[in-house]
């Protein structure tokens, strides 16, 4: 195995859980959009007219859009999406919790190609380790959902939750390295050793 020099970039991007909308959720949300104030229906119109049967659900919906500050009033005829809102209706979910921030090491070749954290294991200790002194041509190129798919990839599906959702995804090329590490030693088994030890019989 040969020597191996590559390129070591942090990835920094923020991670939230988030909960579906509910048809409810969705068509309220919908609704604001579509009707203007004024010329909107009340809830229990809105539900005849949705062939619900009864007005508890989009009732119960609309007191959680409240609780979410997706509206800007209480009165439904009346009210405005906000930009929390907008979000939802656009993405379908709501975020739940404090977005946390995170952190992993990406490795490219000089000529851009992605290099798997597994084929620099199977190398050394770095032997030098040094700042990049500027960004590579094609670093403009890389997009971050190419990040985001390569990292997820990395990380393994049973490792990130199915209701997490990334945003802010961004390599940060001020802190990259340029890395060389020699190959790792092979390791002699260890009836290879036992043969190596011992000494040719003198001949008889």
């Amino acid at each position: 195995m040969k020597a191996i020099t590559y390129i070591e970039v942090p990835a920094y991007f923020q991670v939230v859980r988030v909960r579906q909308l509910s048809p409810f959720q969705w068509a309220l949300l919908r609704a604001l959009e579509v009707f203007t104030p004024g010329v909107r229906p009340e809830l229990d119109e809105l539900t005849q007219r949705l062939c619900i049967g009864e007005p508890v659900f989009l009732n119960e919906a609309w007191r959680e859009l409240l609780e979410r500050h997706a509206v800007d009033d209480a009165v439904f005829p009346q009210a405005r999406l906000t930009m929390e809102g907008e979000e939802a209706l656009r993405t379908n979910y709501f975020p739940v919790g404090s977005t946390v921030e995170n952190k992993r090491v990406i490795y490219f070749t000089h000529n851009g190609e992605l290099l798997s954290t597994a084929l620099i294991a199977k190398h050394g200790e770095p032997r030098t380790a040094k700042p990049l002194a500027s960004p590579p041509p094609w670093s403009d190129a890389t997009t971050a959902d190419q990040i985001e798919h390569f990292l997820r990839a990395q990380i393994g599906t049973e490792r990130i939750h199915t209701d997490e959702r990334w945003h802010n995804v961004r390599l940060a090329w001020n802190e990259a390295l340029e890395i060389s590490r020699d190959p790792r030693p092979a390791v002699q088994s260890s009836s290879a050793r036992a043969t190596s030890t011992e000494k040719p019989k003198a001949e008889q």
